[in-house]
């Protein structure tokens, strides 16, 4: 039975921020993004999964996913997962990279420094410290922020339907007397005019208001997106002028397999090339069974599938950068046109010609 790596996540602009707590414990599956994840890890019991290496955290460890790799928290008691999550565009590092700020160079350093772990030395001390609380407490604000706008919509669109049940004169549901008849009754009763009805002019009244702070909001929105965009940066140049200094570490993995390591690096190496399960078997040095079974029991996944989701994802880089999609295809080597498109569409849910200039995808952040 073939199973798919899950593509979760959403970026539709050049980042997101994310401050959350998992309270209880749970799996998260293996799963890979089309866009850069950065993970300040603040607490809890926690070994990090990627691609084929595992990383033991300690408080503040910041961990470093480039795009497309495959990776996976495991939770190991009942503490709580408190993390801050930022997601990345390649597209933002390149602007910033011609302005001559090579943002994402955190990174780049992952395959030099063997690790995707960056450990700073004191960090409640740094001066990185006070970023990260203000980053947290923007994506709190945010994730309230966005609440209340749901919030609103929904008692505009409430106020909108009254509006119109009131011009219609459209009967009681369940007695048949008209609105006004029923509103007559309600007060009579003792009812509050808030639950049998308002009038038209009430109505739209509530409705013009709830307009003001909607546009109020859409301004402070605005404002506070700007405040976050400050801050990300401050964050991200002062982490990667930090590179060098003393109180910089990449920790090794804690634990991996040098098979599957020697696999994923066999894989990502010939890409383009014919990977059957022998091949990769022979050059390995590893027994066809032993090898399906090895790389399913370390990363979940069976090695056809690993491999469809890499081209997969190399074809979406290379169209989204301007490479024709026939290109594209053969360059992530796909040998049949016609069975890439199938497996794009399943996959993005759009046609590959439809993924220029995007980096929009579905999911939760985790």
């Amino acid at each position: 039975m073939s199973v798919s790596y899950q593509k979760t996540g959403y970026l539709d602009s050049d980042f997101r921020i994310f401050y959350l707590t998992s309270a209880k414990p749970r799996d998260f599956q293996s799963h890979y993004h089309d866009f850069h994840k950065l993970l300040v890890f603040e607490s809890g019991s926690v070994s990090y999964y990627i691609e084929g290496e595992t990383y033991q955290l300690q408080p503040y460890d910041i961990v470093l996913v480039p795009a497309g790799e495959v990776h996976r928290p495991v939770i190991h008691d009942n503490l709580p997962y408190r993390r801050l999550i930022l997601y990345l565009s390649p597209s933002m590092f390149d602007r910033y990279r011609s302005l001559g700020t090579d943002l994402g160079r955190c990174f780049a350093l992952c395959p030099a420094r063997g690790s995707h772990i960056l450990r700073i030395g004191r960090f409640r001390e740094s001066r990185l410290y006070p970023q990260f609380r203000e980053l947290a407490q923007a994506a709190l604000e945010e994730a309230e922020a966005a609440k209340s706008a749901r919030l609103r919509q929904a008692g505009i669109s409430a106020a909108k339907a009254e509006i119109s049940a009131v011009k219609a004169g459209i009967p009681d549901a369940e007695t048949g007397i008209s609105a006004a008849e029923a509103g007559i009754s309600a007060v009579k009763a003792g009812i509050p005019g808030a639950e049998a009805g308002i009038s038209a002019a009430e109505a739209g009244t509530s409705a013009m208001e709830a307009g003001t702070q909607t546009a109020k909001a859409e301004i402070s929105a605005a404002e506070a997106a700007l405040y976050r965009q400050s801050v990300l940066l401050q964050f991200l140049i002062l982490l990667n002028r930090m590179l060098d200094g003393d109180d910089i570490s990449f920790p090794a993995a804690s634990g991996s397999n040098p098979q599957i390591l020697q696999v994923l690096s066999y894989i990502s190496d010939h890409l383009t090339e014919d990977l059957c399960i022998d091949r990769i078997a022979d050059a390995c040095y590893l027994n066809r069974s032993y090898l399906m079974h090895l790389f399913r029991r370390e990363t979940g996944y069976t090695l056809g599938s690993y491999i469809a989701e890499k081209r997969l994802f190399t074809a979406r880089t290379l169209i989204q950068s301007g490479v024709s999609v026939t290109e594209a295809s053969l360059q992530s080597g796909f040998t049949s046109y016609a069975a890439f498109y199938r497996s794009y569409r399943r996959k993005f849910g759009e046609a590959p010609k439809d993924s220029r200039g995007g980096r929009k995808t579905g999911g939760t952040s985790i």
